[in-house]
C-alpha cells in the first residue's frame, strides 16, 4: 500500500558543468501524494543532489522517493560496495577540476587494472569490452565507462550525483541495499528510457504521447518544454509505477544485485 504523504522526485542527470567548473541544475519533476490525490509539479530545477535543496524543493512531510537518472554502482567483477564507490567519489578530483567530463572518465578508470585503464582513456578499448552490469545488459543501457558519444555518455552525471551523495553525512538510503530503512529519504536508480515504454508505450522520447497523457491523468501540469525535463517527469512516474507494482521488493532480485545495484522496475524474471 502506497504511503499518504509522499513525494516522488525524479531527477535527470547531467555533468555539463559553468565557467566555474560548477555543475548545472538538475532537471526535476516532483510527484506527490496528498490525501489519496496525486499532483505533478514539471519543469523544476534542483541545484544539486543535497539535502537541503531536496527539502526545499519538497513541500509535504513524510517519506520522499528519489528516482535519479545515474548508476549507481559498478560491475560485479570489480567488487566495489556502494558505500566505497561514495567515499572514492568524494574528495576524487583530476587536474584541479572535481567535476567535468575528463574527471569523471578518470574516476572510473580508476576502478581498473592499470592496462585495461590506459586502453579506456585513449579510446582503443572497444565498446563490447567496456565493464558493465547485468540491469545494464538486459535494460539495453549505457555503462559508466563508455565516455563518447557525450550525448550516451552516463558517467559525467553519475560522477557528479555519486561526489554530491557524498558531501554530507548520510541523509539517504539506497536501494536495494539498505532493506532496514533509516532515514526519510530513499535514492533508487532510474532509467527513464524503461519507464517511457513502461509508462506510455514509447519506444523513444515522444512529447507529445507524453503531452496527451499529461493532459488526461495530470491535468494541472504543464507540459515539459525540453528532453531533460521530460525525461525527469518519466522518472517521477516511473516511481509510482513502481510502488504500485511492488517493484522495490528485493525477494525476488538476482543476487547480483546485491553486489552491483539495480535498475528500478527492471523486470527481474529476464535475469533468471
Amino acid at each position: 500500500m502506497i504511503p499518504d504523504n509522499l513525494s516522488i522526485l525524479g531527477l535527470d542527470q547531467t555533468g555539463a558543468v559553468n565557467a566555474r567548473n560548477e555543475p548545472k541544475a538538475l532537471s526535476a519533476a516532483l510527484l506527490c501524494r496528498n490525501r489519496g490525490n496525486w499532483e505533478l509539479r514539471t519543469g523544476l530545477r534542483l541545484p544539486s543532489l543535497r539535502r537541503q535543496c531536496v527539502e526545499a524543493l519538497v513541500e509535504f512531510e513524510g517519506e520522499v522517493l528519489i528516482l535519479v537518472d545515474s548508476v549507481l554502482g559498478l560491475p560485479g567483477s570489480l567488487n566495489v560496495s556502494f558505500s566505497s564507490l561514495l567515499q572514492r567519489a568524494k574528495h576524487f578530483e583530476h587536474g584541479g577540476k572535481p567535476f567535468g567530463r575528463r574527471t569523471a572518465s578518470r574516476f572510473f578508470a580508476s576502478f581498473l587494472d592499470e592496462a585495461l585503464a590506459i586502453r579506456l582513456l585513449s579510446g582503443s578499448l572497444p565498446r563490447t569490452q567496456l565493464p558493465s552490469r547485468l540491469a545494464e545488459t538486459l535494460a539495453g543501457a549505457n555503462t559508466v565507462f563508455l565516455e563518447h558519444p557525450f550525448q550516451r555518455n552516463i558517467g559525467c552525471g553519475t560522477f557528479r550525483v555519486l561526489k554530491e551523495l557524498a558531501s554530507e553525512p548520510r541523509w539517504f538510503d539506497v536501494w536495494p541495499w539498505d532493506t532496514k530503512r533509516q532515514h526519510r529519504f530513499l535514492v533508487a536508480e532510474g532509467y527513464p528510457s524503461l519507464f517511457w515504454k513502461q509508462c506510455l508505450g514509447a519506444r523513444t522520447r515522444n512529447l507529445p504521447t507524453l503531452q496527451r497523457f499529461l493532459e488526461q491523468n495530470y491535468p494541472k501540469a504543464a507540459l515539459p518544454r525540453t528532453a531533460d525535463e521530460a525525461d525527469a517527469v518519466l522518472l517521477a512516474l516511473g516511481g509510482r509505477r513502481c510502488l504500485e507494482e511492488g517493484s522495490f521488493a528485493t525477494a525476488t532480485l538476482p543476487e547480483i544485485a546485491w553486489r552491483e545495484g539495480w535498475i528500478a522496475g527492471l523486470p527481474c524474471i529476464t535475469a533468471s
